[in-house]
């Protein structure tokens, strides 16, 4: 029987988007919180993954894309996120060992402090907030396993679809309301479209990369320029946004319970050239949201 793969985590807004691409043939997707359809219920680090896969046949990688991922709650709430982000996460990972599955573990650009930019591969990491130094423990806890794994490093994730809930959603959601926009200038990072993304995940599967490879964008963007993009994509369509209010501020301006760091983009030349894969830029992500738009 051909291989198949786990997807840990199908029901969030990266594994959900994976899953769909890759279809249940191919595929076995877990969810958590939020069912979704073709999907099994499992709690990482809670329930067995023997039991998970029984009568499944075999399985060669799992991406794992379970967790807790907005930085201030993990700061929030030290305990519970650790308990979710590093413990359940290393028992997870000892199970898949055990099960001869290959791990594929989404690590974060928050892993940098923020003083460098243009991180390669082995550059040393020192993060800023709770949610990269978790991440950390995990790469060094795979590290230190001495088994085949693959980390990738992700940065900002986006989508070129409406109605996903990301950042272009979010701006046309202000712009419509009449809200005021607060937009960053300094902080620097290479932002990757979901879409994009899983193709990225999937090539690296296929292809059975081993180690640490960043998975980014090919430009280093603040929100302010993202937005730009936007605004320019929807006055090419729709004309002047009448009564937009935006204004320019820096990252750590906003109210956190941590600081950010400020330039946390990476260099993915590693990964491009080890699968021959390109990712968007956001100008032409840009136009693509923008056009798919129903609009009165």
């Amino acid at each position: 029987m051909t291989s198949r793969w786990l997807i840990i985590g199908a029901s969030g807004f990266i594994g959900s988007h994976l899953f769909a691409r890759i279809g249940p043939s191919m595929a076995l997707g877990t969810c958590y919180a939020t069912p979704v359809a073709g999907t099994r219920p499992f709690t990482p680090g809670v329930m067995k993954v023997a039991d998970l896969i029984r009568d499944q046949g075999r399985f060669s990688h799992a991406f794992v894309l379970h967790g807790m991922t907005r930085l201030d709650p993990c700061a929030a709430d030290r305990a519970r996120s650790d308990e979710v982000n590093v413990l359940g996460t290393q028992r997870l990972l000892e199970e898949l060992f055990e099960q001869g599955i290959k791990p594929v573990f989404t690590s974060s650009d928050m892993v940098f402090d923020g003083r460098k930019g243009n991180y390669l591969e082995t550059d040393p990491v020192g993060p800023l907030a709770t949610y990269g130094e978790q991440k950390v423990r995990i790469e060094t806890f795979l590290r230190e396993s001495g088994r085949e794994h693959l980390v990738l490093r992700l940065p900002k994730v986006y989508s070129k679809t409406p109605g996903t809930q990301t950042l272009f959603d979010e701006w046309l959601g202000a712009i419509d309301r009449g809200d005021l926009i607060r937009l960053a200038q300094d902080q620097r990072f290479c932002p990757v479209a979901v879409e994009d993304l899983v193709v990225a995940l999937e090539a690296a599967a296929r292809l059975d990369l081993s180690g640490t490879y960043h998975c980014g964008g090919p430009e280093t963007l603040t929100r302010l320029q993202m937005f730009q993009h936007l605004r320019n994509a929807l006055e090419r369509r729709f004309g002047p946004l009448e009564g937009l209010r935006m204004a320019v501020c820096g990252i750590n301006d906003f109210p956190f319970l941590e600081p950010r760091p400020i330039d946390i983009s990476m260099d993915s030349g590693r990964f491009r050239q080890a699968t021959g894969l390109t990712m968007g830029r956001v100008e032409t992500m840009a136009h693509h949201f923008v056009q798919s738009l129903q609009r009165p």
